[in-house]
């Protein structure tokens, strides 16, 4: 009698203890039970552990309480980085400013936050924009820059490639190119001056036109064939 008492109490017990977690104990058995489908705790408690979230917040980009805002890195914002590529930044608060390489410029200063660095080739700027890239027709240099458009066909324009290159007494000049004898010759005009010791001639009208060339004594023009400038 003892031992069918002992069960009939573990099977109240049970019966007892799974009304009270919920049904989540399990009878095993006549004299046990287990709490292994139990979510929580049968002595009326609850799981503490955090369920993780899915938010995403180790991929979010950033805040400005997140980052050191005013550096060459997070200029006028987190993450808005100046350019490395053509000169060192630094940030004034709300821009970038650069020590541009040689041969670069920025000029669009005044186009916040002016991440793209130095972004024209040349000497100097034009207004906000840049330089535009001429061909010189000789050796060395055989490019220069100024704000002009290309063109080889007048004498502003020769002018502007001679002094372009470093060139130095450019002036125009004229001569008759060509024909018999100082007959049926063409006028033939151009800007020269001397570049690193040798006399260079821009042709833009006459004999020859929109072509360098090596100039005669004097630096004036020899009348010959040469590479084409703009």
């Amino acid at each position: 009698m003892a031992y069918r008492a002992r069960r009939a109490a573990a099977v109240l017990s049970a019966l007892l203890l799974s009304l009270v977690c919920g049904a989540c104990a399990v009878i095993s058995g006549l004299d046990g039970y287990s709490q292994a489908s139990c979510p929580g705790d049968c002595d009326g408690g609850h799981d503490e552990t955090p369920v993780p979230s899915d938010s995403g917040t180790e991929d979010a980009p950033p805040t400005e309480a997140g980052c050191a805002l005013g550096t060459p890195a997070n200029c006028s914002a987190c993450g808005v980085a100046c350019s490395t590529s053509t000169g060192a930044p630094s940030c004034g608060g709300s821009a970038c400013t650069y020590a541009c390489n040689a041969g670069r410029q920025d000029c669009d200063t005044s186009t916040a936050p002016n991440t793209d660095g130095c972004e024209c080739a040349g000497s100097a700027c034009c207004g906000t924009g840049c330089q535009t890239i001429h061909t010189s027709g000789i050796a060395s240099p055989m490019n220069y820059y100024d704000c002009n458009t290309t063109g080889n066909t007048t004498q502003t324009q020769a002018m502007a490639a001679c002094t372009g290159t470093g060139g130095t007494g450019c002036s125009a000049k004229n001569a008759t190119c060509g024909g018999i004898l100082g007959f049926g010759g063409k006028s033939t005009s151009a800007a020269c001056g001397m570049v690193g010791g040798t006399c260079y001639c821009w042709v833009y009208s006459g004999q020859n036109s929109g072509q360098a060339n090596a100039g005669s004594n004097g630096c004036n023009i020899a009348c010959g064939s040469g590479s084409a400038w703009n």
